[in-house]
């Protein structure tokens, strides 16, 4: 069978044809949504967000396995320490939350039942709590970062006036983390006032140290053994 296509008087109606064309194919992409977002690995197995659901799949390759099925939306995955328990940001019930479940997408539980944004950023090591960003502080505009347990239990907020991002040493004395946050920003090369800057706070003696003092941007450190990774 061959297709038959109309003969098109002039170059205008091919040009309605073609932006027709181009909105209806692209906007099928988008609806797809992005591959591989906010990967997250435990030992052998890396999890995922595509298509605004949360993927696994082994670290070597393989088919992945689909583990959320909600209509909401979920992002940033982190495996709890021992990897038996997932955190994201569940976009449920019209407000963005902090959830967890198993790590084979089962017993979905609510954390945080606050009318801000709550995102998830990852877990504490030792106190084997969610660590989440939230503006709830009395100066607006400046995020925070808090510890809850998986039940919903024991918030806390960190001493850090200003924080966005954050990752803990392996004994939890110190965290690597960003002020601000700028993640989703889409300006290459920016240099202005809100350029972000990776620094150490210690706990126990109460000091905080610039450790990248670059014009441009630092961000999303991850503090693995006794080194500290990030983009920039």
């Amino acid at each position: 069978m061959k297709a038959v296509l109309p003969k098109l008087k002039n170059t205008s109606t091919m040009t309605v044809l073609v932006v027709i064309f181009n909105l209806v194919f692209f906007t099928s992409l988008m609806a797809q949504g992005p591959l591989l977002r906010f990967p997250d690995i435990h030992e052998d197995l890396i999890v995922f967000v595509h298509g605004e659901d949360i993927w696994s799949v082994a670290a070597d390759g393989g088919v992945a396995t689909r583990l959320t099925i909600h209509d909401g939306e979920e992002h940033y995955p982190r495996f709890s320490p021992d990897g038996n328990l997932i955190a994201f940001t569940g976009y449920y019930d019209g407000n963005p939350d902090v959830y967890v479940m198993n790590k084979y997408g089962g017993e979905i539980t609510r954390v945080t039942y606050h009318p801000g944004y709550d995102e998830v950023i990852g877990w504490h090591p030792t106190k084997n709590k969610i660590i989440f960003s939230a503006y709830r502080s009395d100066y607006p505009g400046y995020s925070e970062l808090f510890l809850i347990s998986p039940d919903g239990t024991g918030t806390e907020k960190l001493i850090l006036h200003e924080a966005a991002r954050g990752s803990f040493s392996a004994d939890g004395n110190q965290i690597a983390y960003n002020k601000v946050s700028r993640e989703n920003r889409t300006w290459k090369r920016y240099k202005g006032g809100t350029a972000q800057d990776i620094y150490i706070y210690d706990f126990k003696t109460d000091e905080e140290k610039n450790i990248s003092n670059f014009e441009g941007t630092d961000r999303m450190p991850m503090w693995i053994n006794d080194k500290i990774y990030f983009t920039s």
